[in-house]
């Protein structure tokens, strides 16, 4: 009777590319994985952002030092990966300033933004209502994640949309 001590090569090269195939598989669903929630996250901060400054501008939140408030502002540029909110008001002595300054990093990794830069005015009006000048429309997506982009709309009456594309 033959004895077996173990595996022969064939049963090891056999297990090994299984091994491999399975890894390789892995990886290329992990990447996508990281790549559609990179996507995610950097248009959830647009939005989330957008929603603050809108609400800001809805209740006439006034920063310290503004007496008069026009309005607030949302600018962002994806090159320095940045958002940045401020207000622009009138002082006691009527003075025009910009307070309330927050700067915050946009977290995109590697998604694209079109238009990559700009600047939205959230200007207060009555009835808890505000008026947005410079509409948004902007197209978030990912080099390595091709088949899904996002899109977040701001209309003049400060809706926000988010849809899949």
């Amino acid at each position: 009777m033959k004895r077996n001590d173990g595996f022969s090569l064939v049963e090891l090269l056999v297990a090994s590319l299984l091994v491999i195939i399975l890894t390789m598989v892995g990886i290329g669903n992990w990447r996508r994985f990281q790549a559609r929630a990179e996507l995610g996250v950097a248009a959830d901060q647009l939005v989330t952002q957008l929603r603050l400054v809108r609400g800001r501008a809805t209740a006439v939140e006034k920063p310290a030092g503004c007496a008069t408030l026009n309005r607030w502002n949302l600018g962002f540029n994806a090159g320095t990966a940045r958002l940045t909110m401020w207000a622009d008001c009138l002082d006691a002595g009527g003075n025009s300033i910009q307070t309330g300054q927050k700067e915050e990093e946009w977290v995109l990794g590697q998604v694209t933004v079109s238009p990559a830069t700009g600047t939205l005015y959230f200007i207060p009006l009555t009835g808890n209502r505000v008026e947005v000048t410079g509409n948004l429309t902007a197209t978030l997506s990912s080099p390595s994640y091709s088949s899904e982009s996002k899109r977040v709309t701001l209309s003049d009456w400060g809706d926000i949309q988010i849809e899949v594309i």
